[in-house]
């Protein structure tokens, strides 16, 4: 079982379901479409870079054919002094290893494709339990629950599962805040 259907627990879905593993994912969002944009880099690319997902994010992802738009930002101190730029001009290029933008949506899509079936949206993961035989039951939030021989928490930075497996294990606020935007020249 796996708990969260963003980019790592549909790519570890996927994986296993490759690999003749029996998997189920369930997602708290209500529907594929709850969520904005991400950035797909060479080194987070599906490691079948020939496979139909790994195509298919290729072909969906933005491309930028027009010189004057580039991805570019900075990285800023509290005072706002600049720490690091970036500029990178990849997104321009056809390649099979470049970073491409790509809207949440459409990777959630993407990454969706030959596993909706085992993806359980509307269910908002709440605790873990033992199981009898060495199972694992996870409960929800609208009081169902499942039970398998393994629980992965892909469930993000606000994860639950961390929280209840190591309580001890806490977030460290590091000052930073990031702030994205578009212009259009």
């Amino acid at each position: 079982m796996i708990i969260g259907a963003g980019t790592g627990g549909l790519c570890l879905a996927h994986g296993l379901a490759a690999n003749g593993i029996a998997v189920e994912v369930f997602e708290r969002d209500d529907s594929p479409t709850d969520r904005s944009r991400a950035i797909v880099s060479a080194s987070a690319r599906p490691a079948a870079p020939r496979s139909a997902v790994a195509c298919r994010m290729r072909t969906t992802a933005s491309l930028l054919p027009n010189p004057r738009i580039q991805q570019q930002g900075h990285l800023l101190d509290h005072e706002l002094n600049e720490l690091l730029p970036y500029r990178s001009s990849t997104c321009r290029s056809r390649a099979d290893d470049a970073e491409r933008p790509v809207s949440r949506a459409a990777l959630r899509r993407i990454l969706l494709e030959g596993v909706e079936h085992i993806v359980r949206f509307g269910r908002k993961f709440e605790a873990f339990a033992d199981g009898p035989g060495g199972t694992v039951i996870a409960r929800f939030a609208d009081g169902s629950a499942a039970e398998g021989d393994l629980l992965v928490g892909a469930d993000g930075a606000n994860s639950r599962m961390r929280a209840q497996l190591l309580p001890q294990a806490k977030r460290i606020d590091t000052g930073m805040a990031a702030v994205a935007g578009k212009s259009v020249e």
